[in-house]
């Protein structure tokens, strides 16, 4: 992999629209269809606190993140929880409907959170942010038997 990153070309960059993030990457991974070349790692998040993930990124990742973000595969149960061992992330009240753009149909969300550092009741809100990614679940259902696959996408703030 550190061969693929050294011969990647200065100046390029991976950055997908929201559209193509969960209708092209996210369809594919939930079909079980392979990239080429890994553009987008699976890991578990919440085992690693948010700034350990830039590292995570960069060694499973066949190309280097740019340092203001990166995306992961995450995989969850049926209920979802947001701890890791310094704190958790919460969901902010902003959830986006993504939609194809030759049809305009509704084919994902994307759900906002902010890490807050310590346990709920006594937590400091970080400036740290996440989008979660999720297929339509008529896309999903249809399409895809196990549809239980987030899709969050890392960023340090502006």
């Amino acid at each position: 992999m550190a061969e693929w990153v050294e011969a990647w070309p200065v100046g390029l960059r991976f950055k997908p629209t929201e559209d193509e993030l969960v209708g092209h990457y996210l369809t594919k991974k939930l079909r079980g269809e392979m990239e080429a070349i890994c553009l987008i790692p699976e890991l578990y998040i919440y085992d690693w606190e948010p700034l350990e993930l830039f590292a995570r990124y960069n060694e499973l990742s066949s190309i280097p993140s740019d340092g203001s973000e990166c995306f992961f595969f995450c995989r969850h149960g049926r209920k979802r929880k947001r701890k890791t061992n310094c704190g958790f992330w919460k969901e902010t009240c902003t959830t986006r409907v993504i939609q194809a753009p030759d049809s305009s149909e509704e084919i994902g969300l994307r759900r906002s959170l902010v890490y807050h550092e310590g346990r709920q009741g006594n937590a400091r809100r970080t400036n740290l942010g996440m989008y979660e990614y999720h297929l339509n679940a008529k896309v999903s259902d249809i399409a895809i038997s196990d549809p239980v696959l987030d899709f969050p996408s890392f960023a340090y703030p502006d």
